[in-house]
């Protein structure tokens, strides 16, 4: 399953590396594991990206709904890497049947983990969590057949994409931080969420791709709320996601901030 993928978290992009460095390489037990060996791919203090061509989208070009403050720290992010001598442009690949091919892949991977457990002991399970491993269960051939064809078009997309860009960067969450006794937001930027996973697109939309994506701060809302940016990278492009990273995290500092 590539849907969720198990991936580093650390203070700064260079222990982020370092982990990743650790973590990598072939296992016999892992028929998805690639034939080569632990990637190394720490990247020096103060990469060098002068000419690289970065997409910058801090709304995804309107396909997804955002908090006023998230989409104007990201332009600011773009405003740093042109500073350190990138190639900037707003651009956007088309997303079209991400949303679907997730859901239905989500679903499809609860109701695996978790039919047979919610039939015994329904009362175990939230809400939302038994729904959709419920719409799971309704899953058949033809369902996971149209979300494999929608991820392969998708996967074209941003193969031609690429050919234009180096990196894609755009928002990690939909909205600022929240109060943890929400379950989660109903409704941004004046737009209701159809289910409880709908505020997590602008990540889950990337999911569907076998692409490196990285999160680092971006900066701040006026509340000092954190902001985070994606960088998204070609497949297999790990270590440049990484340089990217750690320039921006040098040229910023924001690594070393505290929010509020």
């Amino acid at each position: 399953n590539t849907l969720p993928i198990v991936g580093p978290m650390a203070r700064n992009v260079q222990d982020c590396a370092l982990f990743l460095s650790a973590i990598s390489g072939a296992d016999s037990r892992d028929p998805l594991s690639l034939g080569r060996g632990p990637l190394n791919c720490i990247p020096e203090t103060e990469p060098d990206i002068r000419g690289v061509r970065i997409a910058l989208s801090p709304d995804f070009h309107g396909q997804i709904p955002f908090d006023a403050e998230i989409p104007t720290v990201v332009e600011r992010a773009g405003k740093h890497f042109e500073a350190l001598g990138c190639r900037v442009s707003h651009a956007c690949p088309d997303f079209t049947g991400a949303d679907e091919a997730f859901k239905i892949h989500r679903a499809w991977s609860m109701a695996a983990r978790h039919g047979e457990a919610l039939q015994r002991e329904r009362h175990l399970y939230k809400e939302t969590l038994a729904w959709n491993i419920e719409q799971g269960l309704k899953l058949g051939p033809a369902d996971l057949t149209r979300a494999e064809q929608l991820k392969s078009q998708l996967h074209l997309r941003m193969s031609n994409f690429f050919e234009d860009y180096d990196y894609l960067l755009v928002p990690t969450t939909q909205v600022l931080p929240f109060e943890a006794s929400e379950e989660y937001p109903r409704v941004i930027a004046g737009v209701a969420m159809e289910t409880y996973i709908d505020w997590m697109k602008s990540c889950y939309y990337l999911s569907n791709l076998i692409c490196p994506v990285i999160s680092v701060p971006a900066g701040f809302s006026r509340e000092g709320l954190p902001i985070g940016l994606q960088i998204v990278g070609r497949p297999m492009d790990e270590a440049g996601v990484l340089r990217m990273a750690q320039a921006l995290e040098h040229a910023t500092g924001f690594s070393r901030l505290r929010p509020g």
